[in-house]
């Protein structure tokens, strides 16, 4: 089993953990970060690679439109 590990901004966690859901993946939020992020660690199988990719892809797209608010 392996495992990935996501820093996600509170701004945009429910949209995260809702495609975080919809791929189903085994997932703990682990703590905090300095900037209040949660650290959400994911444990995938080699096959769901794919997955994690689209969760990084998603978090990244998330990140990016919440600097183009502020």
């Amino acid at each position: 089993m392996r495992k990935a590990e996501f820093k996600v901004p509170q701004d945009v966690a429910v949209e995260f953990c809702e495609e975080l859901i919809n791929h189903s993946l085994t997932n703990e939020v682990t703590g905090t970060t300095e900037d209040n992020a949660l650290v959400i660690e994911v444990s995938y199988d080699k096959e769901e690679s794919k997955e994690i990719d689209e969760l990084e892809a998603h978090l990244e797209s998330l990140c990016e439109e919440l600097e183009d608010e502020e």
